[in-house]
């Protein structure tokens, strides 16, 4: 996910965008998938970023869907679950504002 908010490897109009940002200029609805890694290979997100997204979340898969949910320009994030756990988990979230961008460009991901 962190690719296509910060490397550049899209041509638009003589300039090479990271993908979300070209999506937006084209008018195109950015849609992220498998959202949280499907819950494979999430790896311990640096400091920095935990506590930027919020303290308050407690596991990486939360962390992961609140990162995704917070990119500027991105439409949706598509999340699968399996269990009622997860549901509820991932339903908490929703009491939970994404980050505005200006909180999010502090996490230092994008370009």
């Amino acid at each position: 996910m962190q690719e296509a908010v910060s490397t550049p490897t899209q041509a638009v109009d003589g300039k090479i965008l990271p993908a979300i940002t070209a999506a937006n200029q084209l008018g195109i609805h950015a849609i992220a998938s498998a959202s949280i890694a499907q819950a494979k290979n999430l790896v311990q997100l640096p400091q920095n970023i935990i506590h930027g997204l919020g303290e308050n979340l407690k596991t990486d898969a939360v962390r992961a869907l609140q990162f995704t949910r917070s990119v500027p320009g991105l439409s949706s994030a598509l999340v699968g679950m399996k269990s009622p756990n997860h549901v509820a988990e991932n339903l908490a979230l929703t009491s939970i504002p994404p980050l505005d961008a200006a909180d999010f460009d502090q996490l230092g991901v994008r370009e």
